[in-house]
């Protein structure tokens, strides 16, 4: 039986107290990307008594997230195990109270309403930033509090970014190029250095929930040596998004298909156009294709040196790949979509 008073120290904060736990446990946070942001945010709202976290993310877990990614285990990369279901399995014994949905998709234009429509908060957990300036978008057309958060290296930068004032795109126009953003796995990463920008995220969305009235600001981190500042985001008058309110991302006008460097491989990915039955798939496909594994959740398997990873909502993830024309012709010589 769970103690009554579980939640006693949060609400002795004045900045909580019990009105503020009450918020809390009346939440609903949208996680975007379980990986090692994602999963250390998930513990610490799953544990602050959030009602319900809604996971999202496209990947499994392999032995290289172990070393940063904190809700995952041996067990679940020997598996191959969705990070989503890994990560909703761990939550679950953590606060049973807690209610986890699970979608273990692509978050695009096509799919977002759908899944993060009961979010009071968003928290970012992604790794690449056509997924940041989608959330951006729809944080500022529903007016629901978007939490930033990216880290690789030593180095972190977070921010709350609340719906009645600046945007990721007052501050930052146009995401970077991918040839100009370091990631883990040209850069390496820092296990604790994730923890501190986590720790920061889960902290402000706790204040979103709770109504803080906070600075719009950037807070960057250097963890070694250690260094910190916070950037003032100034509302711009001429914001394509919050101030034109023109939703490039959401509306589909930026590319569907592109190639990111992730944590740990190159990659490209198609986003997703309706649902499909992989079962249907896999019977179809079965001993024609090398390494085919596959479930209700995903067909994946091996070519021509590259992962191919399909999800039920027509999402296709290629792992090894660095080009959108080769992408298109290892789907079109092997399943067709």
């Amino acid at each position: 039986m769970l103690d009554n008073n579980r939640f006693t120290r949060q609400e002795r904060l004045p900045q909580v107290g019990l009105d503020g736990q009450k918020l809390i446990q009346d939440a609903t946070v949208a996680i975007i990307g379980v990986g090692a942001l994602g999963c250390s945010s998930a513990e610490w709202l799953c544990r602050a008594g959030v009602a319900k976290i809604i996971l999202i993310d496209r990947d499994i877990v392999n032995l290289s997230n172990l070393q940063r990614q904190c809700l995952f285990n041996e067990d679940d990369a020997a598996a191959r195990t969705p990070k989503a279901i890994a990560a909703a399995a761990r939550l679950r014994t953590i606060n049973s109270a807690c209610v986890i949905e699970t979608h273990c998709v692509d978050l695009g234009a096509h799919n977002i309403d759908d899944i993060c429509r009961e979010a009071n908060v968003l928290v970012d957990g992604c790794d690449n930033f056509f997924t940041r300036y989608l959330l951006n978008d729809y944080s500022v057309k529903h007016r629901i509090d978007y939490v930033y958060a990216g880290a690789v290296g030593t180095y972190g930068m977070v921010a709350l970014l609340q719906s009645s004032k600046a945007c990721l795109r007052c501050v930052f126009p146009e995401p970077p190029a991918i040839d100009q953003t370091p990631t883990c796995a040209s850069a390496g990463v820092l296990g604790p250095a994730i923890g501190v920008v986590a720790s920061l995220a889960s902290t402000l969305a706790i204040q979103s929930i709770c109504k803080a009235d906070l600075p719009q600001q950037f807070i960057n981190i250097e963890l070694w040596p250690f260094t910190a500042q916070s950037i003032h985001a100034q509302a711009n008058d001429q914001c394509e998004c919050c101030a034109k309110n023109n939703y490039e991302w959401l509306s589909g006008q930026r590319t569907t298909a592109m190639v990111t460097t992730n944590c740990d491989n190159t990659e490209v990915h198609f986003a997703g156009t309706g649902d499909i039955d992989l079962l249907v798939l896999g019977d179809k496909f079965k001993g024609t294709l090398d390494s085919l594994i596959y479930s209700t959740l995903c067909f994946q398997f091996q070519y021509d040196s590259c992962e191919i990873f399909i999800f039920r909502d027509r999402s296709i993830h290629i792992y090894g790949c660095d080009s959108i024309e080769r992408a298109k012709s290892i789907i079109s010589s092997t399943v067709g979509l």
